[in-house]
């Protein structure tokens, strides 16, 4: 059974290191005891040097032999050679944890995205913790162990230092705890601050990331040029940018302040330390070498208390701050088998798809799209959808494609209710060609087979049929690889293809997956009318005994299909022919009236 790393309930702190733990256990066990021996480290070098500095004197005084140095000797040797060789021993086990995470986490959140309901991608607000969640996760996971890690090692490498100090100064250690428990609030604060920070320029940086693409991105080079928009987009960059940056910089000069003022403190510390272990050495209360070890441990100690330990702490709680988004991101509604393929197993038909009073309005909205909508499509048939734009057109295939599932009355296919159909049943149902197509910068043959993994004998010869139909074969057969030809120029020797050859490029998707119904969603909004007309008579003649719907708002394109929809005010206020409607001087013979020059 697939091991779940992503459940619906309330994530702490305490996740980064159960999530590593569960992914990866050894190598998890194998850093958190190295972190320890690492942080017990200075504490033992304090004895082992103090040892070894007062086993000298001695020697030097001739108060003992040589062979009483020799044990600290190999100490210290054992103690270099851990240095070395732990570094190179940490970086492969970091790296084998680091893929382990990047490869199941990772892929956990990404499949969660995959799996949400639709409604969620629509919703700005969603969309921002989608966004903020999906940016790296394995890397927030992996910074979040170190934090915990970390701020246990310095803890320990702390405690044990100021235990070795209080063996000598008793109540020095009790002081130096007291004067630090503000240097971790103000850590703790400058933490919160800088996720709320973080999270506000984030959104202004997503639109200045925008603007970045429209200045930058190959697709707009032609407008550039001919509008010259570019120094205004910059300066709307510029100034995004700008928000952002002061934003951050606001709250990393505040929190540098303190932490600054922090440090100062306990330099301070340190100085008296060292003062009363000076007392100590001249009160012959402690040993030179006790004196000169404690004296680098105490320097030691004031970095880690003043920096490392609060920028650790500020770290987990930015962390923490996360985690609450996270959680928020786990509890997000799923779509049931949204990942399923589409089934293959059964021969999936296409009868009839009735609309029976149906009412929607999209989630956290109002206002109705669709009010009491009836409908009924029959097999074989070729409809037109045709209407003003937000009439509720393009609605209506999301209804179908099971998007959305909160409407009231019902969708009957095939005489069964379609919320009773599994996801992949529907998946097989149809294929759509949407007005923003995808342009896969892929090979050609990958570009149209990326709609179906299921790849038989005769997947090339039904390809080439269907560029043959879409009149494209003999123009991709004199390419250089032919049909592995990679498409735009994120290759070298890639070709790029016109307005309606991309066009064709995703029909012959749709065609391949030969599906019992097909659903064009304005994709040749970007054709003059007469190609547009051409395009999808072209496709009527190829899809001949199949079930069509065509979404246009321009009505010439409609005269082809058996049967025109005319859509208003969220119902169907007309249909028939092209011929029947016209007669009728309705609302369909207005429109088609207004627009009959663009076909003359």
């Amino acid at each position: 059974m697939k091991e779940k790393y992503l459940l619906k309930r309330k994530y702490g702190i305490y996740d980064y290191i159960s999530i590593p733990m569960k992914i990866s256990p050894l190598c998890t066990v194998v850093l958190l005891l190295n972190n320890l021996i690492k942080y017990l480290r200075p504490a033992i070098e304090v004895l082992v040097f103090a040892g070894f500095i007062d086993t000298s004197i001695e020697i030097y005084q001739g108060k003992t032999t040589q062979n009483s140095i020799y044990i600290y000797i190999g100490l210290i040797m054992i103690l270099i050679a851990y240095g070395y060789l732990n570094d190179g021993v940490l970086t492969y086990v970091r790296s084998k944890r680091d893929i382990k995470i990047k490869n199941k986490f990772k892929s956990a959140v990404v499949e969660k995205c995959s799996n949400l309901k639709y409604y969620h991608i629509e919703n700005d607000n969603t969309w921002d913790l989608i966004n903020r969640i999906c940016k790296n996760p394995d890397e927030r996971i992996i910074e979040g162990f170190n934090n915990i890690n970390n701020s246990i090692g310095i803890v320990i490498n702390v405690l044990s230092l100021l235990m070795i100090i209080m063996a000598h100064i008793w109540w020095m250690g009790g002081v130096i705890l007291l004067v630090c428990i503000p240097l971790f609030k103000v850590a703790i604060k400058a933490g919160e601050e800088n996720y709320s920070t973080n999270v506000e320029s984030d959104n202004i940086m997503r639109r200045a990331d925008y603007l970045d693409k429209v200045l930058m991105d190959r697709n707009g080079v032609e407008e550039r040029n001919l509008f010259g928009f570019s120094e205004t987009v910059q300066k709307w960059w510029i100034n995004k940018y700008e928000i952002a940056r002061l934003i951050r910089k606001k709250t990393q000069i505040r929190n540098y302040v303190r932490m600054k003022s922090g440090s100062i403190i306990t330099m301070f510390i340190a100085l008296f330390i060292i003062g009363m272990l000076l007392i100590s050495v001249l009160e012959q209360k402690m040993s030179v070498g006790v004196f000169i070890s404690l004296v680098s441990a105490s320097l030691s100690l004031v970095q880690d208390m003043s920096w490392n330990l609060t920028n650790n702490i500020r770290g987990l709680t930015v962390n923490k701050e996360y985690l609450k988004d996270f959680t928020a991101f786990c509890k997000l509604e799923e779509q049931e088998d949204a990942l399923v393929k589409k089934e293959v197993q059964q021969k999936v038909a296409f009868e009839s798809l009735e609309f029976k009073n149906v009412s929607f309005a999209y989630p956290g909205t109002e206002e109705y799209i669709l009010k009491d909508f009836s409908l009924t499509l029959k097999k074989g048939v070729h409809y037109a959808f045709v209407g003003k734009n937000g009439c509720g057109k393009t609605t209506l295939t999301k209804l179908i494609c099971g998007l959305y599932d909160n409407y009231s009355g019902e969708i009957i296919l095939n005489g069964k209710n379609i919320k009773e159909y599994k996801l992949g049943y529907l998946k097989a149902l149809y294929s759509i060609i949407y007005q923003d197509f995808a342009k896969y910068q892929l090979p050609i043959i990958e570009s149209i087979l990326v709609c179906d993994t299921y790849r038989e004998k005769s997947t090339l010869s039904k390809i080439d049929n269907i560029l043959a139909e879409l009149d494209m074969k003999e123009k991709i057969d004199k390419l250089p690889d032919g049909i592995d030809t990679w498409l735009g120029k994120l290759k070298e020797d890639g070709t790029d293809l016109s307005g309606g050859e991309w066009q064709k490029i995703a029909i012959a998707r749709a065609l391949f997956k030969d599906s019992p119904l097909y659903i064009l969603d304005e994709p040749t909004a970007a054709l003059d009318p007469i190609a547009e007309v051409k395009l999808y008579s072209l496709f009527a003649k190829i899809s001949e005994n199949k079930s069509t719907i065509f979404i246009t708002h321009r009505l010439g394109a409609a005269k082809i299909s058996d049967e025109i929809i005319v859509i208003g005010d969220g119902k169907v206020i007309e249909s028939g022919t092209h011929d029947e409607l016209m007669k009728y001087q309705g609302a369909y013979a207005k429109m088609f009236n207004e627009q009959r020059s663009w076909y003359l």
